[in-house]
Parts: structure tokens; sequence; C-alpha cells
């Protein structure tokens, strides 16, 4: 097997276990909640898709829109600074719980319109603990509002990473339907394995979409943890030289480079960078937006400035650091930059860091002990936005893709007139401003898929080679 195809195999290994984060009815009806499902999978095959006994599955990966409000009523409720308040707090060595958290819990109630079962909710250890009860209440309320518009017994299923709705889409031909919300890659492999049709996608507005990576205000020291993935004796490479190859952005201001920083790894001179024409269809825009509505976030590069390049050829024999090896833009987005350009970042890199926390990460650049890190551009925004002082000695690469925001697909097995009653109900359920969807998804709009506003992201995947049919098999 050749290096090439090594790092094919490598690549498809990393991006799974990152992908594995009937009629109408009438808004006015009172929805009724149908009994959860005490079956096992195996015995809920048994019965048709859509009853009670075998409900279709809605596999999603929630937002941070919960966790962000649930910290603010905490921080309100007893007078705590917001950012001391993290998701693995335990409530009681934390907050003062001889009111049993009856303050918190009627804030929560009135907030997301659910109501809390008090003993259960009193024995809930952490902070996360209380966002999926309540995440999963909030499942309970729109399962109950789907089933009211559709007749279809729905059960709202929370994933951790796009890997397990992946997997529960293309599992549907077993007997258990599931319909997911993927990301631009699963949806991608989802297609190539002939188990999955793009149906609506979560379009948001100015503000772009918010993951909540910047919530958690780091420590003063970060926690880093050495990842063993590079082993091959390395020669350092670095070129400074952009090609008409780099897919560029022309929306994106550059900040200024500055020129005493220490360099994070070995000194590199950069050569002078030649003029390079780019032709329209090579031109990215930064944000697409149509009538104010945005459906893609770029995946960017950020570099120390003190490199002096933002061609990402440069990262070769250096440090890369990330969130984590499950995590899409500081990692599955930055290798597949890397891929395009031949480098294995398993093998052409110096050193892979995992940082705890976004700030750490980018902090961790900026003072040269990376020299790069992988973010979104709608993240990007919002750091430039709240921490200022962290981006002014960073450059973003020249390499820049937009990614689609999460995308609902459909199995295959399911039924023509389902799919179509199912695409008028959830987009109006979720454009309800009061919508309880909108705390899981996150969006401003949910609209139809369009394959026209992913011609240069679809051109891209397929430059790279893969076959995303393999994924999943």
């Amino acid at each position: 097997m050749s290096i090439r195809q090594n790092s094919h195999l490598v690549m498809l290994v990393t991006i799974l276990f990152i992908l594995a984060s009937c009629g109408g009815g009438s808004d006015s009806a009172e929805p009724t909640i149908a009994p959860e499902p005490t079956l096992t999978i195996e015995e809920r095959r048994a019965f048709a898709f859509g009853s009670i006994e075998n409900p279709m599955r809605m596999l999603l990966r929630p937002v941070v829109a919960v966790e962000d409000a649930v910290k603010v009523i905490f921080a309100e409720t007893y007078a705590i600074p917001l950012e001391d308040i993290h998701s693995a707090d335990i409530v009681e060595d934390v907050f003062d719980v001889t009111d049993d958290l009856a303050g918190v819990i009627t804030t929560i109630e009135t907030q997301f319109e659910i109501v809390v079962d008090r003993s259960q909710f009193t024995e809930l250890g952490s902070v996360s603990d209380i966002v999926d009860y309540i995440q999963d209440e909030i499942g309970n309320v729109v399962e109950a509002q789907l089933f009211t518009r559709t007749g279809i017994t729905f059960e709202i299923v929370r994933v951790d990473r796009h890997a397990e709705a992946l997997q529960g889409l293309c599992d549907s031909g077993t007997g258990i339907l599931s319909i997911a919300w993927l990301n631009g890659v699963g949806y991608t492999a989802a297609e190539a394995q002939g188990c999955g049709l793009p149906a609506l996608q979560i379009a948001t507005g100015a503000n772009g979409y918010n993951q909540g990576l910047l919530l958690d205000i780091p420590e003063p020291e970060p926690i880093v943890e050495v990842t063993p993935e590079a082993t091959a004796e390395l020669t350092p490479e670095a070129t400074a030289e952009a090609t008409s190859e780099e897919i560029e952005s022309a929306d994106v201001t550059e900040t200024p480079i500055p020129t005493e920083t220490p360099v994070p790894t070995e000194t590199i001179t950069p050569e002078e960078t030649p003029e390079v024409e780019i032709t329209p269809e090579a031109t990215v825009e930064f944000v697409e937006t149509v009538l104010n509505l945005q459906f893609t976030t770029e995946g960017l590069i950020l570099v120390n400035g003190a490199l002096g390049t933002q061609n990402i050829d440069a990262l070769r024999g250096r440090t890369f650091c990330r969130l984590g090896i499950d995590d899409f833009y500081t990692w599955l987005v930055p290798t597949l930059y890397m891929e395009s350009r031949n480098i294995d970042p398993q093998r052409d890199l110096d050193e892979t860091i995992d940082y705890n926390n976004l700030i750490s990460l980018v902090r961790a650049v900026q003072d040269g002990d990376c020299t790069a890190t992988g973010i979104s551009s709608d993240t990007y925004a919002q750091l430039s936005a709240e921490y200022p002082e962290l981006v002014e000695e960073l450059s973003v690469s020249s390499t820049r893709i937009a990614f689609p925001y999460p995308i609902l697909v459909y199995p295959v097995e399911l039924d023509l007139g389902v799919r179509l009653n199912l695409d008028e109900q959830i987009v109006a359920l979720g454009s309800d401003e009061s919508s309880p969807l909108r705390w899981l998804l996150g969006h401003d709009e949910i609209v139809a898929f369009e394959a026209e506003r992913f011609i240069v992201f679809d051109a891209f995947i397929e430059t790279i080679g893969f076959d995303f049919a393999e994924l999943g098999n």
C-alpha cells in the first residue's frame, strides 16, 4: 500500500470516528404526547414504523443553546460570575442548594416551557446532567408536536457525533427508520452509500451558527494532552509561495503580520509571494448569503503570523493544535485541507497537541506554542468580537471552503408521500418563533435543501479522492 493510500485510509477512519458532533395536522390542535416506547430495538421491528411500538427516530446533535441558558440561569439565581460556571460542575458542590433548586426549576420551566419532575431533577448531579434532562424534555414536546402535525410517532434521539446519526440513518433498512441531521461530510457519505436523501437544511441570519465554543473561559494555565500520532522521522519542509491551486476568499481582510513575534517552531524565512491570478471559479465567498440567510460557514486555519505565509504547505514538520481528534473544525476540516495538498497529518506534522477549550487553543497559536489550528468562520467572527486581542497576531490560511450547516437527510426506505409531508410540517414547525425545536437545532429558518448552494464544497470533496461509500461499511 502506498503512502498516499495509507493516508486515505487514515483519513477514512478519522472521518468515520467524527461522523460516528401520513396526514397533516393543525397548529391549533393540543399536542398529545405518545407513551414512551418500552420495546427493545429488536422487538420494535415487528411493528410498522411511526407507530407507538416503533416510532420514527429523528437523530440530531443538539447545539449549545440550552447549555448557554442553563449557565445564565445559575449565574443569575446564585449571583455567580458566568465564567465560573462549567458543564462539569457538580451542583451540590458549587451552588447553594438549600432551596432544593426551587428558583432554578421555576425559571427553567418558564424559559423552556416544560414541566420539570422535581424529584427527578434534584437527583441530577452536574450542570451537564441538567442540560441533558432539559434537552430530553424539549425533545418530548417536539415529539408531541410532530405527532399532532403528521400522525407519526417520533422519538428524538440526541447523539454526540454525526457518525451515530449517519449509522442510524443507514440502518433504516433493518426496520427502525431514522431521519438524521448531518453535517456536510455526513450527508456526502450518506449519498455515496446510497442510504440517504437530503431534504431540508438549517439556515441562519447574520450572526451565524453559534456552536458555543467560547462559553467556558479557560484556566490561567491551559491543560494540554500530547497525542502520540506522528511517529515517523521527518525532514521538515515549508513552502512559503502561494499557488493558483489555493482557493482564496475575496472577502477576508487579513490581519497584518507582525515581524518581531518569535516563530513557533523552527525558523522559516518565507520567500516573496508572487502575484497569483485567481479565476472566478476558484473564488469562494467568505459567507454565502441569500435573502439575508446563510447556509454555510467556512473552515479556516489560523496560523501564527510570524510564520510569514498563509500557505498550508508550511505546516509540514510543525506543531498543529486542536480540541480533539473528534472535533470537526479544529481537526477534521484542517485534515481535509492538508490531504488536498498531499500533506499526511499522521506523518508530515511534527506534533499534534489537544487543548481543552478554544480560548486556550487560540492563545497557544498566538504565543507560538502551536503553529496553527482550525476554526469555523462563524466562531472566528465571534472570537474577533469578544476577544479581539487574541487574533491580532494571527493570519488566516489561503485555503478555505464553505461547509454546510446541518442537513436533514431521509432514509431511502421512506415513501415519497411521507417525505413531502414531513418537509412541509418540519419547515412549518421550525419557522415558528416559539418552536422548541430551535433549542435543539439553533436555526433561524429551516429551508429546502438545494444542491446548487454547495457546488464548490462538492467539488472540493471530489478533489480529495475519498470513497465516501466506504464510510460506515
